[in-house]
């Protein structure tokens, strides 16, 4: 009959034959791709597993610098401190909101310095002298010697009030920074006085970053001893030190010695009682890097001496 389609039943069975074998194959293919699937998990996945951190840290680190050991770079836009090392010295560099280049640091806030921070010498710095001196502008602040537990000075504001000082020596830095000036050159003051609390804060601030970065507790307070100044134990809590640049190179490495500026004040700062508290090739004795920058406050009488001769402070009281 038209219209009808005929099929013997050995012509059936050979269809449903094909189609049987047509179902086993992709079964097979889709098994064979559940089984590679799983295959390279297990290899692969262990292979890209992230090795645990270790528990080691780098060497140094006395600061505030996030960028001056040989060839990192830091340009200065406020007062936090942030160092680097560099052959087990730190820097003791400072900006609140330093740009580095090599290190990107954005510290939130957090609570108290961890239980777990690294001890200071039982050598506190006595806020009438240190290392053996009786003057209040002779204190030693450094690793080893720590400011006590609330130490404030007296304070002045300096720079239009953006920054204070001691102010039993407030006068000596302003009038360094009007002759400075005076020579026709433009000295910025970036950093002075810190709080203990501030540096607290900083300190805490790196330590959460640390952690953040799967650290664990003891490692992330190493590491942080060595980018950031364990409270106390930076001259910029003392009051007595100050960070001051070229405003025309605001940047705190090497070449910032090299400036009119910072010129200048090397070989004029002890006439009013300044040191550069940093010196080259005395990272073995003071613990942090050389820091062009860098002033402190230590009297025209002693200030005269210690650049004369071309040591640093511990040094001349007896500490190296």
């Amino acid at each position: 009959m038209r219209g009808t389609k005929f099929s013997s039943p050995y012509a059936r069975e050979r269809r449903k034959k094909i189609i049987r074998r047509r179902m086993f194959i992709v079964a097979g293919a889709v098994l064979a791709v559940a089984i590679g699937t799983f295959l390279r998990f297990i290899v692969f996945g262990e292979r890209n597993t992230p090795a645990p951190i270790s528990s080691s840290v780098s060497s140094g680190g006395d600061s505030a610098n996030t960028g001056s050991s040989a060839g990192s770079t830091s340009s200065v836009t406020g007062s936090s401190e942030n160092p680097s090392s560099e052959s087990g010295a730190s820097s003791d560099q400072s900006s609140a909101a330093v740009s580095s280049q090599n290190v990107s640091s954005a510290p939130t806030e957090t609570s108290d310095i961890p239980s777990s921070t690294p001890p200071i010498s039982s050598k506190p710095a006595s806020p009438t002298g240190g290392g053996g001196s009786t003057e209040w502008s002779m204190v030693l602040v450094n690793k080893t010697h720590a400011l006590p537990e609330g130490f404030e000075p007296a304070l002045s504001a300096i720079n239009g009030g953006d920054y204070s000082f001691d102010s039993r020596a407030v006068k000596y830095l302003e009038n360094m920074i009007k002759d400075c000036k005076n020579a026709g050159l433009s000295p910025l003051i970036c950093s002075a006085y810190r709080s203990i609390n501030k540096q607290t804060q900083l300190f805490n601030d790196r330590v959460a970053m640390n952690k953040a970065k799967g650290q664990s507790q003891e490692e992330a307070v190493a590491a942080a001893a060595t980018i950031v100044a364990v409270p106390g134990t930076s001259e910029h809590n003392l009051g007595l030190a100050a960070d001051i640049v070229a405003t025309s190179y605001q940047i705190l490495d090497d070449a910032q010695g090299d400036t009119a500026e910072c010129k200048w004040l090397y070989e004029n700062c002890h006439k009013y009682g300044f040191i550069l508290r940093y010196p080259k090739n005395k990272q073995a004795i003071t613990g942090i890097i050389y820091e062009p920058w860098h002033f402190r406050y230590v009297g025209v009488d002693v200030a005269t001496e210690i650049m004369s001769q071309g040591i640093c402070l511990e040094e001349y009281l007896g500490e190296s």
